[in-house]
C-alpha cells in the first residue's frame, strides 16, 4: 500500500515470517508479490522516501552482504547483517526480510 502499485498488477505469492522490530516496537507482517509488468509507483511520502530497484541475482554476490556492530539507543548490536548496493544499505528489519526471501528462493 505505501508503495501505491495497484493490486490489479501484482499477484500476492504469500507472507514471510512476521517480525517484531525491537529499534522502533513495530510488528511487521511481509508479504512477497510477483508481476511480469513494469510496474509504476506513487509512493506515500509519509512512508517511504523511495524505491530501491535491485537486481535479485545481485544478492547471491557475496560482496553485498557485509557485517558490522550497530549502536541503538540502549545497546551494541554485534555483528549485524546487512546489505550494501551502492549507494544504498538495507539492514534492520529490511535486511532480515531480504534474507528469508533469498533463503527461500535458493531452495526454488
Amino acid at each position: 500500500e505505501e508503495l501505491g502499485i495497484k493490486q490489479s498488477n501484482y499477484k500476492i505469492l504469500g507472507p514471510l515470517s512476521p517480525i517484531y522490530v525491537f529499534v522502533s516496537n513495530f510488528y511487521l507482517q511481509p508479504y512477497v508479490a510477483y508481476s511480469n509488468l513494469q510496474l509504476n509507483y506513487n509512493l506515500q511520502e509519509s512512508e517511504v522516501a523511495h524505491v530501491i530497484e535491485v537486481p535479485f541475482d545481485n544478492f547471491y554476490n557475496g560482496d553485498i552482504l557485509k557485517r558490522k556492530d550497530y549502536k541503538t539507543k540502549s545497546t551494541i548490536i554485534k555483528n549485524m547483517p546487512y546489505y550494501e548496493h551502492n549507494p544504498h544499505v538495507l539492514w534492520g528489519a529490511t535486511a532480515m526480510i531480504t534474507a528469508e526471501l533469498l533463503s527461500l528462493a535458493k531452495d526454488i
